[in-house]
C-alpha cells in the first residue's frame, strides 16, 4: 500500500490521466483485497467499470491531485496504525469527495437529448 500511494503521487506528475487512473485503481484494489471481504470486493468490482469514466474526468482536474494524494496518505496512515475509527472517517471522506466530484461532473455536462425536435 505504501508503494501504491507513492506510485500514485509520482504518476500524478506525468499528467497522463490513463496512467494516473490506473495507479488509483491499483491503490484501491490493494485496500479492497486487504479487507478480505468478498462482498465488498464484488461490489467495488461491479461499480469500478461504471465509475471509471468519472474517475478519468476527476483526474483530468489537476487541482484535485494534491487532495487525492493527501486522502490516500491519511487512509494509509490509519491502516498502518490500525486506527479503525480514523480509517473509517478517512475512507468516508474520500468516498464523499468522489461522490461530490461525480455529481458536479453530471451537473456540468450538457445532456444530449435523444428526442427528435
Amino acid at each position: 500500500l505504501r508503494k501504491a500511494c507513492d506510485r500514485f503521487a509520482e504518476t500524478t506528475k506525468t499528467q497522463d490521466v490513463v496512467k494516473i487512473a490506473g495507479a488509483d485503481v491499483d491503490l484501491h484494489d490493494i485496500i479492497v483485497k486487504a479487507a478480505g471481504n468478498d462482498r465488498l470486493a464484488q461490489m467495488v468490482g461491479n461499480l469500478s467499470q461504471q465509475m471509471y469514466r468519472y474517475r478519468l474526468e476527476h483526474i483530468k482536474d489537476v487541482t484535485q491531485h494534491e487532495r487525492l494524494i493527501e486522502e490516500h496518505e491519511e487512509i494509509y496512515r490509519c491502516l498502518k496504525n490500525r486506527d479503525k475509527e480514523g480509517g473509517a472517517k478517512a475512507i468516508k471522506t474520500h468516498i464523499y469527495n468522489q461522490e461530490q466530484s461525480v455529481l458536479n461532473q453530471i451537473k456540468n455536462k450538457p445532456v444530449k437529448s435523444s428526442r427528435k425536435k
